[in-house]
């Protein structure tokens, strides 16, 4: 999979049996990890991403790039951004290749009904199906074992790949704890989970629910008043400086560090730094002018605050013109490769095949025929393991469908049966 890493860095695409490949390992790698992943310092902390793949990569440039770095992610890498896609596809990749430098913590977007609404569905639909005109698909892509996304939905090879994005949604860690002084999660605290263990108890390996302890980490929101109050969001609450506090207190930690709030500084402070916002995602979908930055870790626990910018415009132009390209290469190599496939392609192949052994016998017959005569002139210049036969004849047309079948580079982009 690290020869795929260098065309996920640059957003261009892998091909569906390669995704199946990178999804079925995630997940497979996802499964064995705790509700609870417990970290040590240094690490980088990364907020909301939501699908600005060139902005992570400026994120990258400015920080370091596992495995020189550990990062701990904290969700929502999907929906509002163009390209959730790519952004999730090197994500899961940089976990399966560096378990040990990459965390990954599930957001309130790695969820099948927002997924639906804000935008990654639709991506995977418009992407995916556009691969699967041109490459063969694997099975674990077919629709015809899709679990319906909806009622009188039509699936397709798209929805069928989103529908494996969420079974590996559905396996993410919803917490982590960097050394023994701080908690890190998307959204906040619940009135359910007074502990660590708590979270360690809740069953996660299902779609996020409306309610309850599991939806409170992911959409919950910190504020300045005390006590407890409903969220505004519909889903989770909003909680005060003395329950972050009181929370600190009890599990013995000095801060909380979560996402899930775009905030125009990047950054956030609540109860005097008790409770940190880090937001990764600067011009929040293009429109915001706010800040982004990481919080980066010693292992003093000393915490800096690394700002990044947004990704030049150009940068989104040049990636579009390359996947044109390699798309269209890749159409070329699929209409290259069925038309030499073809039952009429083999048949005229064969014919042609037969043709060569009939001239080739009468060549060999005729040289034969005037052997005397190019003694009498020194020799032949013929060489005789140069004449067609039959198994020559065969050998040469294997040869013209394999090199017509696989166009170079193209071929390792779009058919790596690996």
């Amino acid at each position: 999979m690290e020869s795929w890493l260098g065309r996920a860095w640059k957003g261009h695409p892998l091909s569906l049996f390669e995704t199946a490949r990178v999804l079925h390992a995630a997940r497979e790698l996802l499964l064995q990890e705790p509700n609870v992943v417990e970290l040590k310092p240094p690490i980088v902390i990364v907020g909301d991403i939501h699908g600005q793949f060139f902005d992570l990569l400026q994120m990258f440039d400015k920080v370091g790039r596992p495995p020189e770095q550990q990062f701990l992610f904290l969700g929502d890498f999907v929906d509002r951004g163009s390209y959730s896609v790519e952004t999730i596809t090197l994500l899961l990749l940089l976990k399966v290749i560096y378990p040990d430098k990459v965390t990954l913590l599930r957001g309130n977007h790695e969820s099948r009904q927002p997924t639906r609404t804000y935008g990654f569905y639709q991506e995977c639909l418009t992407k995916y199906n556009a691969l699967a005109e041109f490459e063969p698909v694997p099975e674990e892509f077919n629709p015809v074992h899709c679990v319906p996304t909806s009622p009188n939905a039509k699936e397709t090879v798209g929805s069928a790949v989103w529908s494996s994005f969420m079974s590996v949604f559905d396996c993410l860690p919803i917490a982590a704890l960097v050394g023994t002084r701080v908690l890190a999660v998307h959204g906040g605290l619940s009135p359910s989970l007074l502990t660590i263990d708590s979270i360690r108890a809740i069953h996660r390996f299902r779609d996020v629910p409306e309610e309850g302890p599991m939806a409170d980490l992911l959409w919950s929101d910190p504020q300045n008043d005390n006590g407890w109050s409903k969220n505004s969001r519909g889903v989770g609450w909003v909680f005060g400086p003395d329950v972050i506090r009181k929370f600190l207190a009890t599990n013995n930690l000095s801060f909380v560090v979560r996402s899930h709030q775009m905030v125009m500084e990047g950054i956030q402070e609540v109860a005097d730094g008790r409770l940190l916002t880090v937001w990764s995602a600067p011009n929040y979908t293009g429109r915001l002018v706010n800040l982004a930055t990481v919080l980066k870790l010693s292992e003093l626990y000393e915490g800096e605050v690394i700002y990044f910018d947004n990704a030049p415009a150009y940068v989104h132009l040049q990636h579009q013109m390359e996947v044109q390209q390699l798309q269209q290469e890749a159409r070329s190599a699929a209409s290259v490769h069925a038309a030499i496939c073809s039952p009429n392609s083999v048949e005229k192949l064969s014919e042609g095949a037969l043709n060569a052994e009939g001239h080739a016998e009468q060549g060999l017959d005729a040289e034969q025929g005037s052997g005397s005569e190019a003694e009498s002139h020194g020799g032949s210049d013929i060489n005789p393991s140069a004449l067609s036969t039959p198994s020559t004849t065969a050998s040469t047309a294997t040869t013209v469908v394999s090199s017509l079948a696989l166009p170079g580079s193209v071929a390792d982009k779009y058919f790596d049966f690996e």
